[in-house]
Parts: C-alpha cells; sequence; structure tokens
C-alpha cells in the first residue's frame, strides 16, 4: 500500500497565503517517515491532505494509484489508522467503547461486534501497555494515557498505513521510546508508517526517511545524515546547532547557547 502527495499545494479560504507549496511526500509499506521542521512550516496541514480531508489547491494525493477524493471514507479507515494531533472527547465514555469505534469500519452498518473486533482491541491495548486502562472513561486519563490508548485505537483499525501527528506528546523518555520502537517493530512486519515529530533526535534514531520542511516547502529529503545537517537546521530553525553523532551511528542535534555576555 502506498500513500504518495504529488506536487501538492494547499491554502486555507480567506488566506492568501501557500500552506504547502508543491510538496512531494510518499510513505509504503516498510517505511518509517518522519515529517519534522518548525512551528508552521505544514507539517500537519501535510497529513490533512494525505487523508483526504483538505483539498489541494494544485497536486494530488493518491492511495495506491488512486485520488485520495475517490475513495469512500471506511475504505480509507480500513487503509489508513490515523493519530490527530488534538482530539476532543464530547462525551465521558470508557476507553474500551472508544476503542471498538476503530473497528466499525469493518462491521456491517447495524452489526454487533464480534469475537474478532474484541480481540483485535485487546491486542492493541496491549501492544501499547494500555490494557489496563480499558476500563477508565477518558476523561480520567493523563495526557499521556489518552495518547497510548489512541494509538492503540489506530492499531486496532488493522490497517495497513498510519498517518501520526505527534504521536508522542504528553510522553515522558521511556514511554516514547517504548512507542517508537512498536512503530519499528510494526514498520519491519511491513506497516508503513509516516510520523509528524518535533524531535528530531528520535526521528533520526527510528525513521527511514526524514522530510524537513520550511514555510510550507521541502527543504530537504533523505536519510537522517543527509538532513540533519548543522548549516540545513540552522538556516530552518534559525538557531545554530551542532551534530554529532550517535554510538549507532544516527545522527544527533545539540542546539546550541548563544554568546550573551554570559560568564
Amino acid at each position: 500500500m502506498i500513500l504518495e502527495a504529488r506536487g501538492v499545494s494547499i491554502r486555507y479560504p480567506g488566506s492568501a497565503r501557500l500552506i504547502l507549496d508543491a510538496v512531494d511526500a510518499r510513505v509504503t509499506g516498510g517505511e518509517l517517515v518522519a515529517v519534522v521542521g518548525p512551528n508552521g512550516s505544514g507539517k500537519t496541514s501535510l497529513t490533512r491532505a494525505l487523508l483526504g480531508t483538505i483539498a489541494p489547491v494544485a497536486g494530488q494525493v493518491q492511495l495506491d494509484g488512486v485520488p485520495i477524493g475517490v475513495w469512500d471514507r471506511r475504505a480509507i479507515a480500513r487503509a489508513i489508522g490515523v493519530v490527530a494531533q488534538r482530539e476532543e472527547t464530547p462525551f465521558p465514555i470508557r476507553v474500551a467503547e472508544a476503542m471498538m469505534m476503530a473497528r466499525y469500519a469493518r462491521l456491517g452498518p447495524v452489526e454487533a461486534p464480534r469475537a474478532i473486533d474484541r480481540d483485535a482491541v485487546r491486542q492493541a491495548l496491549e501492544r501499547c501497555d494500555a490494557w489496563e486502562l480499558r476500563s477508565r472513561p477518558v476523561d480520567t486519563l493523563s495526557g499521556g494515557e489518552w495518547q497510548r490508548v489512541r494509538m492503540a485505537r489506530a492499531l486496532a483499525q488493522e490497517p495497513g498505513l498510519l498517518v501520526l501527528d505527534e504521536p508522542s506528546a504528553a510522553l515522558d523518555i521511556g514511554q516514547e521510546m517504548r512507542q517508537f520502537e512498536l512503530l519499528s517493530d510494526l514498520v519491519a512486519a511491513g506497516i508503513g508508517a509516516l510520523v509528524v515529530s518535533h524531535h528530531l533526535n528520535v526521528a533520526a534514531q527510528f525513521a527511514t526517511t526524514l522530510l524537513l520542511l520550511s514555510e510550507g516547502r521541502v527543504a530537504a529529503h533523505g536519510s537522517a545524515s543527509e538532513v540533519l545537517r548543522p548549516d540545513i537546521l540552522a538556516r530552518v530553525f534559525g538557531w545554530p546547532v551542532s551534530v554529532s553523532v550517535a554510538p549507532d551511528g544516527r545522527p544527533q542535534v545539540l542546539p546550541l547557547r548563544q554568546a550573551r555576555g554570559i560568564r
């Protein structure tokens, strides 16, 4: 399964500025693509375009070679698991009920959940270390607990692709690393994942490919070593950095202090 943006440009209503300007992006099975860049660079807009929730003013998004707008929304839900950057819970349902919503795209209009659906929910919660939360109302969860449940819900869809916008927000170091280790295992098993992240060093450790956005354009694209270079990052983020090599051979980024007469 391949999800691809070709020359996609996005402009929101009432704005003269392009939020995305001729952006190419691609994720397929067995790849973990990390989309990085400053705030306002177009990362979330790219995920929305890829999911077909906003229409480009130029370019096209395709899923398996078919324009995303042609796909039925239930078919997209079966193909792509999503963790959005923000999500409101309008009423206090329990985690188990929120999880079962992930299975509706695989059920008939009035079909009750089956044993296979309950098994998929349990396995997803266990993989995300969230099974013990199943009876909790979602409005009693911490930010990190809710993120783990949302990740589990995306997995319970049994998708071929994942599109995740800041999935490690509100997670501590250990939880974030466990989540990316899980993603790495899923990718090794054949799932494709596109992940928006502000954490350059974590992205460098796990991503097959990095896509660096700046002001709606692609500033760099390639391996971590090709993208995370001091000259590129200083220009894009407007701040000096140094880049070292970690024991695993991946680059690691350190922001530098600017001299201001500090003794």
